[in-house]
């Protein structure tokens, strides 16, 4: 049922419903809504009790479907998650960005905001700029400059708060630097001392303050690592529920209506960097998890039933 609710098949739905007694999951309206099959939707709404999730709505933020966004916040209580704001930013959908915030109580992030500059979305940037509700941080600047979009790089500029972000980020760039620079040359001291085998006691301690700080680096950059690491899982997770779900249940369907089908014939700056790194290394990797939790969740339903 979930995979012919996501594919718009109504009567397959209603003939499922009639017929058979597995029913769906909330993944059978995500899917509806996310395809824009309205009827469906309704369908659903109507007769069964699963509702959706917050996914459904998040979504139809990111398609632009913003008749589905006023239905579900009219008629559902499942609301939204943050993404639906990024997912709406992102795409420079203003009119959804709007009605998120004035009448869904989404706030303008930071997050939302960064996503719509590193597109070049300059309605969305000023529009989220003036009903934020949090200190502006440069990251917006960031990814704006790194897409040349200048007139959202202009725009964010003009106000003092970004311009003042702006400059703590460059001079904390510029101190990493230097940092960088002057270790470097420390190093390369005691590698001439020790050329020299001068002073071995002070080149004991050279190099242990030296590996100190490695140490300590090498700490800082790991624990960012692993916050970053489960920071891209969560939104891998938040913005793939509904489709892997969806793809999930179509896999399991079609395997049934295989297996019927042979029983009657034969009886998929650094930080940004990092975390674009790390959302590559893991997007596969999170992706078949799900998938097996999902596999394993619908399975182990169905097990039930029987």
């Amino acid at each position: 049922m979930d995979g012919a609710a996501t594919n718009g098949h109504l009567e397959v739905v209603k003939w499922l419903h009639n017929n058979r007694s597995e029913g769906c999951t909330t993944a059978a309206m995500d899917g509806a809504v996310t395809n824009s099959h309205v009827e469906v939707v309704r369908w659903l709404h109507e007769n069964r009790s699963e509702g959706c999730s917050t996914a459904a709505m998040d979504n139809a933020a990111g398609h632009n479907y913003l008749a589905a966004v006023k239905w579900l916040h009219d008629n559902r209580k499942e609301g939204c998650s943050p993404a639906a704001m990024v997912n709406a930013a992102s795409k420079g959908y203003l009119d959804v960005v709007k009605y998120l915030h004035t009448e869904v109580d989404q706030p303008a992030t930071n997050a939302a905001i960064s996503a719509a500059a590193e597109n070049g979305h300059l309605q969305v940037v000023e529009y989220l700029h003036e009903n934020r509700t949090e200190i502006c941080q440069a990251d917006a600047i960031l990814r704006a400059k790194k897409n040349k979009h200048t007139e959202v790089v202009k725009y964010l500029l003009k106000h003092d708060e970004c311009r003042a972000a702006n400059e703590a980020e460059k001079a904390k760039i510029l101190a990493e630097g230097r940092f960088s620079t002057v270790q470097k040359l420390w190093h390369l001291i005691c590698l001439v001392l020790l050329s020299f085998r001068l002073v071995p006691i002070l080149l004991g301690n050279c190099f242990k303050s030296g590996t100190g700080r490695r140490v300590v680096e090498a700490k800082s950059r790991t624990e960012l690592e692993e916050r970053i690491r489960a920071e891209e899982e969560a939104n891998i997770r938040t913005s793939e529920q509904a489709r892997i779900r969806t793809e999930v249940a179509a896999s399991i369907g079609d395997e049934g209506e295989k297996a019927q089908a042979e029983k009657q014939t034969d009886t998929r700056t650094e930080q940004q960097e990092m975390r674009a790194r790390i959302r590559a290394e893991i997007q596969d990797e999170v992706e078949k998890k799900m998938r097996a939790e999902i596999r394993a969740e619908l399975l182990g339903g169905d097990s039930k039933q029987v």
